[in-house]
């Protein structure tokens, strides 16, 4: 009988170390969830943000009296960098 109680006794001891094992394995499994879910809900703050920029953009443009900077340049391309810099009135310093 004494045999036996301890041979239960070691039976248990394995099922509960292996029932401890499996619990373990599964908190890991969990954690690295919630750590890609977490990432995932970082995007999609970051899109919400970029999403809001972009509405608040549009939706002043939309109420602009002006045209868009695209359509105000004048044709020929003289709104390019060089057009604008040749513009440009001399300076003061540049008397001769």
């Amino acid at each position: 009988m004494a045999e036996t109680s301890a041979m239960l006794g070691e039976y248990d001891a394995q099922l509960k170390a292996a029932q401890t094992e499996k619990t373990m394995a599964e908190v890991d499994k969990v954690r690295a969830d919630t750590q890609k879910t977490t990432a995932e809900v970082g995007v999609v703050d970051e899109t919400v943000k970029k999403t809001a920029a972009e509405t608040k953009k549009t939706e002043h443009d939309a109420k602009a009296p002006y045209a868009s900077a695209a359509s105000a340049a004048a044709p020929g391309g003289d709104a390019g960098p060089e057009g604008a810099a040749a513009k440009k009135k001399p300076s003061s310093g540049d008397k001769k």
